[in-house]
């Protein structure tokens, strides 16, 4: 459904592109009375000129504001049936690929975690164990201390 729509909105986004280019603009010369085109609306020659310019610069503006509309309803037809024809399955593998980098972002999460959980635990044994060599130089000072104290009685 949305491929057809697609093509059918690219195939009237082409239409509305020629219809742009093909549609005239009327020139901005207007006839004189000699010529069959100039219509006699009022009965001086001064407000039938007026009159027609008005009337000639209205399609002027229609013809170019209708050229304006036909390019750019090309252009948003255009892009919203190219949207319409990109498929899911692009949608899918990036959602994919999304996802395993988000696992592998968790595994070299909990990594670090363990890997920190393991230098605490080391720096702890070290620590212990530092406690240890002291206690047994502070009691072996201890009973230097005592000794030398014994011998000099």
């Amino acid at each position: 459904m949305k491929k057809a729509a697609g093509i059918v909105g690219i195939i009237l986004a082409a239409i509305l592109l020629v219809l742009g280019f093909v549609s005239k603009t009327p020139d901005k010369y207007i006839k004189s009375y000699g010529d069959d085109k100039m219509y006699e609306y009022v009965g001086g020659d001064a407000y039938n000129y007026i009159i027609e310019a008005s009337l000639r610069g209205g399609e002027i503006a229609g013809a170019r504001t209708a050229k304006a509309i036909y390019f750019a309803a090309a252009g948003i037809l255009f892009v919203l049936s190219l949207s319409f024809l990109t498929t899911d399955e692009g949608k899918d593998e990036i959602r994919s690929d999304i996802g395993a980098v988000k696992n592998e972002i968790r595994d070299a999460q909990k990594a670090l975690t363990q890997s920190n959980e393991d230098l605490t635990n080391q720096q702890k044994q070290q620590l212990s164990s530092l406690r240890t060599i002291i206690e047994l130089q502070e009691k072996a000072l201890n009973s230097n201390n005592d000794n030398d104290a014994e011998e000099s009685e």
